[in-house]
């Protein structure tokens, strides 16, 4: 394999350094640039010599999991690992959405990041043990609980798209009330009781595919 050239993207000056001793104890890894703001890599999206950007997400002049979409378009080659704090399921779940490579916390150890970043140059997709456990857990949860029909999918679609119960019946040719049905089986297989709720996790479940797409 060849030298992994490595962009770092971190604010916190003890996570670089710590970064870069991490690095530096194999000869296969050479840090080519540094970013330690939001600023800095919004207006330096292109990255072309670079073979892996290591991004963490808050700076305290921006979140930077929006600019993951725009570092793709500029750069394909790129490969995006993410590594930050947040663990939470709808930040995992837009960054690779937006195209992330690989997810890592960073209490991950020395030895396993350096083993994920060359993963990542051989086709890999990394992710930290509970990263992995929670995408199980909603794949799980999608599979034995929430069976939405074709019918209900549609009607969660077009929610999720502004339309309101009188749109919908005239779209699909269905009486309001029978409108009002689906919803209500879909609150329930989807145990929300919100329009809100009801879009936002048809977006976990896979079930809609454009919410953050706009």
């Amino acid at each position: 394999m060849k030298n992994i050239k490595i962009a770092l993207a971190e604010d916190d000056k003890n996570c670089v350094d710590e970064i870069k001793h991490i690095l530096n104890q194999d000869n296969k890894f050479e840090i080519c640039r540094v970013y330690n703001s939001y600023t800095e890599i919004k207006n330096n999206l292109e990255l072309t010599e670079c073979d892996i950007l290591i991004l963490d997400l808050q700076f305290s002049d921006g979140n930077a999991l929006e600019l993951i979409e725009s570092l793709k378009e500029k750069n394909k080659a790129l490969k995006i690992l993410v590594h930050t704090v947040f663990e939470d399921v709808d930040t995992i779940i837009k960054a690779l959405g937006l195209g992330a490579h690989g997810y890592l916390t960073k209490n991950t150890s020395h030895e396993l990041l350096r083993h994920e970043l060359k993963s990542v140059m051989l086709g890999g997709a990394p992710l930290t043990k509970l990263v992995a456990e929670r995408l199980s857990e909603i794949f799980e949860q999608s599979k034995s609980e929430q069976n939405l029909a074709p019918r209900e999918i549609e009607i969660l679609d077009l929610i999720s798209l502004g339309f309101t119960y009188q749109q919908i019946a005239e779209e699909l040719c269905i009486s309001p009330q029978t409108v009002r049905t689906h919803i209500r089986n879909i609150y329930e297989k989807l145990n929300v009781h919100s329009k809100s709720e009801a879009i936002m996790k048809g977006y976990r479940l896979g079930f809609i595919s454009k919410l953050f797409k706009g």
